[in-house]
């Protein structure tokens, strides 16, 4: 049987999401729908803790300011149904996983010289591959063991995630280059959607 190409995927996000996109947030569902697609065209891929905990954060992040926002669950719903992921296990996923990070501390992440060493269920799962949404996954792990831990700790997020990422084998210069793009791109929307209130705001007082 043929697998479905990126325009089948579109056509049947359109189905279930027929409401226009804010031009703001248009290129961030596109990117969503095409990663989706080709994770879900790997034989090796799945649907584990990390990868939710990752595709909740995204969107989330990337969707910060989206009006109207009743829209976002279906928004949500839609990004996984086209790609044959089943957004109510995603949601579960991502609950589930990040309930095994209470207790945790920064000051056990650091100088472990493997993934084992930390009793995180989740980053010991098998079989996890790499995508940049696993690696988001990582990245909001680390931040809210951040959260919870009152304690102070030298390194930056990114660096930590850095770290647990080539432990789990992840290549280290496209990790990089991933986190920079997400954390740049949370920041661009969130300048944009200031812009946005500020143009607003100025055409509201010369009237």
């Amino acid at each position: 049987m043929a697998l479905n190409t990126v325009s089948d995927s579109k056509q049947a996000f359109y189905q279930e999401f027929p409401f226009v996109i804010p031009d703001i947030f248009r290129k961030v569902v596109d990117e969503m729908l095409v990663e989706l697609h080709l994770l879900n065209h790997k034989k090796e891929f799945k649907p584990d803790h990390l990868f939710s905990i990752g595709l909740i954060k995204a969107f989330d992040d990337l969707t910060n300011g989206y009006k109207p926002r009743e829209h976002l669950e279906i928004l949500f719903n839609a990004i996984c149904n086209c790609n044959g992921v089943d957004p109510t296990k995603i949601q579960s996923y991502s609950k589930k996983g990040l309930e095994q990070l209470k207790g945790i501390k920064l000051e056990e992440i650091k100088n472990i010289k493997s993934i084992s060493e930390l009793n995180i269920d989740l980053l010991n799962e098998t079989g996890i591959i790499y995508s940049r949404i696993s690696l988001i996954g990582l990245y909001n792990v680390v931040c809210k063991i951040e959260q919870e831990d009152p304690s102070k700790e030298v390194d930056s997020n990114d660096t930590i995630t850095i770290t647990l990422a080539k432990l789990l084998g992840f290549q280290e210069d496209r990790v990089e280059k991933d986190l920079s793009v997400y954390i740049s791109s949370v920041d661009k929307i969130k300048q944009s959607l200031e812009l946005i209130k500020l143009i607003n705001q100025k055409s509201k007082s010369d009237k």
